[in-house]
């Protein structure tokens, strides 16, 4: 038996066994707690929390814990944006190269939001003081600072190589980009644990393809469609990541037996 049937096999195994705590109990253990809990002690407490390492710095921290491969990824990811939009004649024919760019950008960062999960430590972190809600947090701050910078660049140097509007650099870079964002939580709340960071990725490059063969089969759709429709959509995309994402977080913060997908916890 592999590992992986054997991890499920546990999992069901103790999701079918497991009992729920006393009320009565828990709130008596509750109560004895607070009895003991004397002003000295909890000022001690405070005291020693205020002297540790605020989350500013743990977040600080979290930067050298993210994979050099991410940042490399990244680099060349911009690159390879700068030198595909020289190839192009410039104008709207640059679109799918910034769309495909919006979407790779998401793709090279999911492996390392979603680490917790897949490595199996997440039951590690929730044991610490800055548990796996403050891990996943920290995540999601650093590499959404990381794609800021990455489409902030991309709006400088695009309309200076293309001719482009940076307008329209936002709108469709940021589109694909909150639309594979959004995937990928959603992706993360429902599949099963182990296999959906790799649906992620695998979706978020057929998101860049397709961006691709829009502009190949329908050029005429990107031409005709005004700013405002493209505005629309991308306050669409933009409100779906944002749902998916803050549902993502919910389940965390909710501890160990809410960070399963809902699909998983539902059979």
């Amino acid at each position: 038996m592999d590992t992986r049937k054997l991890e499920r096999k546990l999992e069901s195994h103790f999701e079918a066994t497991r009992i729920e705590p006393d009320p009565h109990k828990k709130a008596a253990t509750v109560a004895a707690i607070r009895r003991a809990a004397t002003p000295e002690s909890t000022a001690r407490t405070r005291n020693a929390h205020a002297d540790g390492v605020t989350f500013a710095r743990f977040v600080q921290g979290q930067v050298r814990f993210i994979g050099a491969r991410t940042w490399i990824a990244q680099a060349a990811l911009l690159a390879f944006m700068f030198l595909a939009c020289t190839w192009t004649n410039g104008g709207l024919e640059s679109s799918p190269i910034v769309a495909a760019f919006g979407a790779l950008t998401v793709v090279v960062g999911l492996p390392e939001l979603f680490k917790s999960s897949d490595e199996n430590v997440a039951e590690l972190e929730y044991a610490c003081r800055f548990d796996c809600r403050h891990v996943t947090l920290s995540r999601l701050i650093i590499l959404g600072l990381s794609d800021i910078v990455m489409l902030t660049c991309a709006m400088i140097a695009v309309p200076a190589l293309s001719g482009m509007q940076p307008v329209e650099v936002l709108l469709f870079a940021c589109i694909p980009y909150f639309g594979t964002c959004a995937l990928g939580f959603w992706i993360a709340n429902h599949v099963k644990r182990g296999t959906s960071t790799q649906l992620s990725l695998v979706l978020g490059l057929a998101i860049a393809l397709s961006a691709s063969a829009a502009w190949q089969s329908l050029p005429k759709v990107y031409l005709m469609a005004s700013t405002g429709v493209w505005a629309a959509l991308f306050g669409i995309v933009a409100v779906v990541a944002f749902l998916q994402a803050k549902e993502y977080l919910t389940r965390v913060g909710a501890g160990l037996d809410h960070l399963k997908p809902l699909s998983v916890r539902s059979s």
